[in-house]
């Protein structure tokens, strides 16, 4: 019998909020998973007690070592497993006796090798988990990662600032890289849960717990394959009504199904029926990570929003006409519109921008006048007053305005659209072409993206990326 939601919540707290994690296969080889687990909670400083075991050491990293779990005096929520797949079923054991409530196993070797060992093997681990009272997240997975309680994820200690976005992925890679492009780009996470085979607790139990969990306003999912379809489209169906879900299925070619089941040892099925799920549950589906990235950034930003008409602005330094002709194109064939400013518009926009170079109708050409901060802010004033737009974007050429303007004027440009953005009316987007100063550029658009302004690498995506956010919040209304 399938237990209620709020039964989840509260039988997933101990994975989401442990007060206590052990790592057990700690030892004195700082290269090895295991201190890598370990070195990443001492160094986030994660919010509760850490322990490690090894019956061969007294210390690891500093941290008192004990010989079992059942031997640490306080009971244990959460234990990272990172031993050789020979010697869990006398580990899971240690774990029953030791009251263990949630077992992560980095350890590798089950069903996903596709031996007859293997199968049989990860079969027997969930029979003792469930023999023992505890839940088992993987095998073959990196676990969970929470930045309200300073949990890191996995071995690369990657803490970013707590957010509404919660994520859920059978592969601990693809959910690393999210991570770090959410870094640079301001992506927050709630919460995140690489889950690797899920024999155990899998897709569903975490989707179950995100639909309920109040920190948690946008779901994204990377799945290879599932075991219960109509489950899945029930709970999708459910959840997509009250919180955007963007879903990423890997392995939809026969290759990638392929290799897929190696993986993590999903059951694929056809792309047809992944389509149709995605049609008749209202989620957002996604084809690649960086489609997923630019989604849920612009979830996060662009709340309920639901306008078509966009000002598109280029023409800050060199020329913009062909920016604009192309942008044009793009915009309007994702079914956003680029309506003509108001006569008021035109008219102010006329009196401030040279008339030489610039194209005064929506998208706007500035005439290689944008560079001078008086000018850039008055231009969005003007624009942001005009009541057919309902947004910006903002083409930028960052790395362009580097190489030519340097360093100091084109930060002072990124200042003048942040000092705008906080008083503005309409969501602003910029439009950054990548080029060679790339770490220079990296850290003006982070400066962008603190202030809540998404910044995307061609109008192509960040079109895509607002079409596929208007489609959602129309139909949720």
């Amino acid at each position: 019998m399938e237990i209620s939601f709020s039964q989840k919540l509260t039988e997933l707290e101990p994975a989401f909020y442990p007060r206590s994690i052990a790592v057990v296969g700690a030892s004195g080889n700082r290269e090895k998973p295991s201190n890598r687990f370990l070195q990443a909670l001492l160094d986030a400083k994660f919010k509760g007690e850490v322990y490690a075991v090894n019956p061969n050491h007294s210390e690891v990293l500093g941290v008192k070592t004990y010989p079992t779990l059942s031997s640490i005096p306080q009971r244990i929520d959460y234990v990272i497993c990172c031993i050789p797949s020979k010697s869990i079923l006398a580990f899971l054991e240690d774990c029953t006796a030791a009251g263990v409530k949630i077992v992560q196993m980095f350890t590798a070797g089950f069903s996903e090798s596709e031996t007859p060992e293997g199968i049989e093997l990860e079969t027997e681990i969930v029979r003792q988990a469930h023999k023992g009272g505890f839940r088992i997240i993987g095998p073959n997975c990196i676990g969970v990662h929470n930045t309200e309680i300073n949990m890191p994820y996995g071995i690369s200690g990657l803490i970013g600032k707590s957010g509404t976005i919660a994520f859920l992925s059978q592969s601990g890679g693809v959910a690393d890289t999210l991570l770090k492009s959410g870094f640079r780009r301001g992506i927050h996470f709630s919460k995140m849960v690489s889950f690797g085979n899920g024999c155990d607790l899998d897709c569903l139990d975490f989707l179950e717990y995100f639909t309920l969990d109040p920190c948690t306003r946008i779901i994204g999912i990377y799945l290879e394959g599932i075991k219960e379809g109509q489950r899945l489209f029930r709970l999708l169906r459910s959840v997509a009504s009250h919180k955007p879900v963007v879903l990423w299925r890997g392995g939809r070619t026969k290759v990638g199904s392929e290799a897929a089941h190696s993986h993590t040892a999903a059951l694929t099925s056809c792309y047809e029926v992944w389509s149709a799920l995605s049609n008749q549950t209202g989620i957002i589906r996604m084809e690649s990570g960086e489609e997923m990235a630019d989604v849920l950034l612009a979830l996060q930003y662009l709340k309920g929003f639901t306008g078509h008409n966009v000002a598109y602005i280029s023409g800050l330094w060199d020329g913009g006409g062909g920016d604009a002709v192309s942008s044009a194109d793009m915009l309007t064939s994702m079914g956003l519109e680029l309506p003509r400013f108001s006569p008021w518009t035109e008219k102010h926009l006329r009196a401030l921008l040279p008339p030489a170079g610039s194209i005064f109708r929506n998208p706007l050409d500035m005439g290689s006048s944008g560079y001078r901060p008086d000018i850039l802010f008055h231009t969005l004033e003007i624009v942001d007053a005009d009541p057919l737009i309902d947004l910006i974007m903002i083409q930028m050429h960052i790395d362009d305005l580097l190489t030519d303007l340097g360093s100091g004027s084109t930060a002072a440009i990124i200042s003048t659209v942040i000092r705008f953005s906080k008083g503005q009316h309409k969501p602003v987007i910029i439009i950054s072409t990548p080029g060679v100063p790339q770490y220079e550029r990296w850290t003006l658009e982070g400066k962008l993206a603190d202030v809540g302004i998404p910044v995307y690498a061609s109008t192509e995506r960040a079109a895509c990326s607002i079409a596929s956010v208007i489609r959602r919040n129309m139909r949720a209304l």
